[in-house]
């Protein structure tokens, strides 16, 4: 996969569930991602605050978001995703 193990398989599977297969079956009872991409968002936007924060000590606020904005952008992740095959194990 990702070279990453996960001790909870559910929690796993609730973050590569998509709404759509939700709807597609909701006869199986699962949830879909979107609460726990919420929770992503802003956990991400801290982390990366905090790293570019004492990466760049001297930069403004102004700078630091707009690198921030840079990094976490959708385009960027997307990018990511695709370089260790995520949309693969989405559903």
């Amino acid at each position: 996969m990702i070279g990453q193990a996960f001790s909870d398989p559910a929690l796993l599977a609730q973050a590569l569930t998509h709404p759509s297969f939700v709807n597609e079956f909701a006869d199986l009872g699962i949830e879909d991602n979107q609460r726990m991409e919420y929770l992503g968002d802003a956990i991400l936007d801290f982390v990366v605050a905090e790293w570019l924060f004492h990466r760049y000590p001297d930069a403004h606020e102004g700078e630091l978001t707009g690198i921030r904005a840079h990094l976490v952008r959708t385009e960027s992740l997307a990018i990511f995703a695709r370089e260790i095959n995520l949309g693969a194990l989405l559903r």
